[in-house]
């Protein structure tokens, strides 16, 4: 049975994936692939995205400069107030001139901003041999060179565990690029995958709007074939459903916890007036009433009058769908 092929990414597509999730994630990923620059920056101080469109002196040919893009450029600062100019490129293919033009793009910079560069590499490719680190040239008794800090994300994969248990956001996305690369041309192996990371990165307990950032750049970074894309929107709907619970869990569930628990001290004290049985089963009515408010705001009516008639299994069922349920009709349906 022939299958949907894996969409292939286009260049601009995986480039505008990456320049996102730097700008979103860039403290993490210097803090993972370059610690030691990592340790001398403030990274608690805003990131400035400066324009990466650079022009190259005439060659002769153009009465204007040759455009060229460096992948991004920050200005940030050192722990010390130094201003310095932060340049990352991403190179997913290999590229005989790649060093020749991180050198020129590091000229170009220091040339409009006058202040120190920085230019740091990361290496998408498959290739484990090809790691370019830096680029001069040399003639006449003049010498010069650019070295310049290379990472490359083959070598994260054996850290990647340890790093996505910590919530990582940066390694997250680096095992998601990793995950495109195993599964070309697999579209099932990518969906199941991309489900994988889902569920990973729901488990990161993120506010919503950085859950849905980061939900966007696995689109971005690992597109589905539309009938597995449909499958895949319906898994990411339950989990983000889930991890909206978990979030509302973490802040009400000592609270949910200690009224079903006042409500058993107040059923017990009725069981042993009343006779045990009916005084537990009082107690859980009220407990539940008063942690069903506590989740969901003041019951309506007839969703109280529902709740003081209901039967103790239905109790008990409502008990057990309490903390996973996102409303107060999924709680009684």
């Amino acid at each position: 049975m022939a299958h949907s092929p894996v969409p292939s990414h286009a260049p601009d597509q995986l480039d505008s994936a990456w320049k996102c999730a730097l700008d979103q994630l860039i403290g993490e990923c210097l803090a993972t692939c370059f610690p030691a620059l990592a340790a001398v920056l403030d990274l608690s101080r805003p990131f400035t995205i400066l324009d990466g469109e650079l022009h190259q002196p005439s060659d002769g040919t153009s009465p204007a400069g040759n455009a060229c893009h460096a992948d991004r450029v920050y200005q940030c600062f050192t722990r010390d107030g130094r201003a310095v100019c932060l340049h990352v490129e991403v190179q997913c293919q290999h590229d005989e001139h790649f060093a020749q033009r991180v050198f020129i793009y590091h000229a170009l910079l220091f040339a409009r901003h006058k202040i120190p560069v920085i230019s740091l590499v990361i290496l998408g490719d498959g290739s484990a041999a090809w790691r370019p680190c830096e680029f001069g040239y040399g003639f006449g008794g003049c010498e010069l060179t650019l070295s310049f800090a290379t990472v490359k994300l083959l070598d994260l994969k054996p850290a990647l565990p340890a790093l996505l248990q910590s919530g990582n956001g940066f390694a997250l996305f680096a095992a998601a690029h990793l995950e495109i690369m195993q599964t070309k041309g697999e579209p099932f192996a990518r969906l199941a995958a991309k489900c994988r990371l889902t569920r990973t990165l729901c488990g990161f307990g993120w506010q919503e709007t950085r859950l849905a950032q980061m939900l966007e750049l696995l689109d971005r970074l690992m597109p589905l074939p539309k009938r597995l894309d449909g499958k895949y929107r319906h898994y990411i709907n339950r989990m983000k459903g889930m991890h909206m619970l978990t979030l509302i869990q973490r802040l009400q569930h000592d609270h949910i916890r200690r009224m079903l628990g006042r409500a058993v001290s107040h059923g017990n004290r009725i069981g042993r007036e009343e006779g045990r049985k009916e005084g537990l089963e009082a107690g859980l009515r009220l407990g539940m009433m008063k942690a069903v408010e506590a989740r969901f705001g003041p019951l309506p009516a007839d969703a109280a009058a529902r709740m003081r008639a209901a039967s103790p299994e239905e109790l008990h069922r409502w008990v057990e769908r309490l903390r996973q349920a996102s409303s107060l009709d999924e709680l009684m349906d």
